[in-house]
C-alpha cells in the first residue's frame, strides 16, 4: 500500500512536471505566434503605408502633371487667342487703309479732273475772251482826232448787238480826256468789262470798277 502511494505520488509528480512543461511550451509557442502575428501585422501595415504613401505621391504628380499641361494649354490658348486677334486686327487695319487710299486716290483723280476741266473751260474762255478783245480792238481803231470829233459830250452811251453778245460803250470826256468803257454780255452767259484808256490798248477791268467809272 506504501508502495501504491509513493508510485502514486511519483506518478502524479510526473505529470505535474509534464504538464507544467507542457504549459511553458504552449506558453512560448503562443508568445512566438503572438509576436510572429505582430512582426506580419506591423510588416503588413507598412507595406500599406508605404504603398498608401506612394499611390498619394503618384496622385499628387499626376495632379500637378495634370495641372503644368492645362496651364500649358491655357496659355497656349490665350496666345493663340491674341495673335489672332492681333491678326485680325492687322488685316483689318490694312483693308481700313486700303480703303482710305483708295478713297483718297479717288477724291485726288476727281478733283484733278474737275482742275483740268476747269483749266480747259477757263483756258477756252480766256480764247474767246482773247478773241473778242482782239475783234472789239480791231472795230473800234480810230483816232484821237476822231474821238474828240465824235464824243464832244461829257458822257455818251452806245449800245451794239451781235449775233452772240450786247456790247455797251460808254464814253466819258473829261476835259478833253476821252476813256471809254465797254461791257460785254456773251449769250453763252459770260459778262466781261473793259477800258480804253489809250488809242487800240484795251485791258480788263471789274464790275465794280465800271459801275463807280461810268454812273
Amino acid at each position: 500500500e506504501a508502495e501504491a502511494r509513493k508510485k502514486a505520488e511519483a506518478e502524479a509528480k510526473t505529470k505535474a512536471e509534464a504538464e507544467k512543461q507542457a504549459k511553458l511550451k504552449a506558453d512560448k509557442e503562443a508568445t512566438r505566434k503572438a509576436a510572429e502575428e505582430k512582426r506580419i501585422a506591423e510588416a503588413k501595415a507598412k507595406v500599406e503605408l508605404d504603398a498608401k504613401i506612394k499611390a498619394d505621391q503618384e496622385a499628387a504628380r499626376k495632379e500637378a502633371e495634370e495641372k503644368r499641361i492645362a496651364e500649358a494649354k491655357a496659355k497656349a490658348e490665350l496666345e493663340a487667342k491674341i495673335k489672332a486677334e492681333q491678326e485680325a486686327k492687322r488685316k483689318a487695319e490694312k483693308v481700313r487703309t486700303k480703303a482710305e487710299a483708295e478713297a483718297l486716290a479717288k477724291k485726288m483723280s476727281q478733283i484733278k479732273a474737275e482742275a483740268e476741266a476747269e483749266a480747259k473751260r477757263l483756258a477756252k474762255e480766256l480764247r474767246k475772251k482773247i478773241k473778242h478783245n482782239k475783234e472789239i480792238i480791231k472795230q473800234d481803231k480810230i483816232t484821237k482826232d476822231d474821238l474828240d470829233k465824235k464824243y464832244t459830250q461829257k458822257k455818251t452811251i452806245e449800245f451794239l448787238e451781235k449775233s452772240n453778245r450786247k456790247i455797251t460803250k460808254v464814253v466819258i470826256n473829261n476835259n478833253n480826256t476821252i476813256v471809254i468803257y465797254i461791257k460785254v454780255v456773251y449769250n453763252w452767259g459770260g459778262t466781261y468789262y473793259f477800258i480804253q484808256d489809250e488809242l487800240s490798248h484795251f485791258r480788263n477791268i471789274s464790275q465794280s470798277y465800271y459801275k463807280v467809272q461810268t454812273k
